[in-house]
């Protein structure tokens, strides 16, 4: 989150400057002690299926989805569409017992290289990089942000894995 400030006013007198300066720095601090986004697209880890229906504005409507879709030890909560960059992806939320605990981005569109410098715009460099025989993973670690992304890359293969964090 950046933010710009722009103070062209001239101060009544200095005791309402100084006290203005105090509350100006004081919401900067406690704005920038959060995190940054905890989560996704508006969906925060550990929300309920319900309010990240609500947060995605739509575009995460609960669903318990397919059969495919199942992860052990995890529930779907949500399925719905949402881009990075301009990669089109199906997107599955899936909870645990706390709430939201992973977001999967399976492509359906778009280029694989849109999508990691879509990744690397939001989230800097990857802090590790893996190369397998068939597979490539990229990791960004985000702990600040209480977040794990991971992009797994093959030839035809380019999803996206979001995942809650705490070190």
């Amino acid at each position: 989150m950046f933010v710009t400030l722009s103070i062209a006013m001239k101060p009544l007198c200095p005791k309402i400057a100084l006290r203005s300066s105090i509350l100006l720095l004081a919401l900067i601090a406690i704005n920038l002690s959060s995190p940054l986004s905890a989560g996704w697209n508006g969906a925060e880890w550990n929300m309920t299926a319900e309010q990240v229906a609500e947060a995605t504005e739509g575009l995460a409507p609960q669903s318990s989805g397919k059969r495919k879709d199942k992860l052990d030890g995890r529930l779907v909560g949500n399925v719905g569409e949402q881009t990075l960059g301009k990669a089109k992806f199906r997107a599955v939320y899936y909870y645990d017992d706390v709430g939201l605990a992973q977001i999967t981005l399976n492509r359906r569109s778009g280029s694989c290289e849109g999508v990691l410098r879509a990744l690397t715009d939001q989230f800097g460099e990857p802090t590790e990089m893996q190369d397998q025989l068939i597979l490539r993973t990229l990791t960004w670690l985000k702990p600040q942000e209480e977040n794990r992304v991971t992009m797994v890359v093959s030839r035809s293969l380019c999803d996206v894995i979001l995942q809650r964090y705490l070190p």
